[in-house]
């Protein structure tokens, strides 16, 4: 009965020895597609926000230099707000664009040192 429970034993430790094996080599096979598509969808969402960041610089740019003449014009400290917050608002968001357009380069040029980056920040992360 005793021989038997050992080689039952032996048996599983084996199986699970197997599976494990299997489980690492897929991991290592598949890594490189994953981050590969980390990278990709990564890539996608820095350009994604360069563009509505910059549409929005934009558009708060705009809104400044109209708020600006209504203000040269009539002299009410409702546009002279307006124009600060506007003008404001536009740096903030071309600093996000020029974050964005740091990453997206990086990505572009040294996908491997971005990917290392991502990699130290999310084992940060996880202290």
């Amino acid at each position: 009965m005793k021989e038997q429970l050992q080689g039952k034993l032996v048996e599983i430790l084996t199986s699970i020895q197997t599976t494990v094996g299997k489980a690492s080599d897929f991991a290592m096979e598949q890594l490189p597609d994953i981050a590969m598509q980390y990278i990709h969808f990564k890539m996608t969402w820095y350009c994604v926000e360069i563009v509505l960041f910059s549409a929005l610089t934009i558009y708060l740019w705009k809104l400044g230099t109209r708020c600006w003449k209504v203000w040269d014009t009539k002299g009410d400290g409702d546009y002279g707000f307006c124009w600060f917050i506007s003008r404001a608002g536009a740096i903030i968001t071309s600093f996000v664009v020029v974050y964005n357009l740091y990453y997206s380069l990086m990505i572009l040029i040294a996908p491997k040192i971005w990917f290392i980056y991502q990699m130290v920040d999310m084992v940060k992360g996880i202290k």
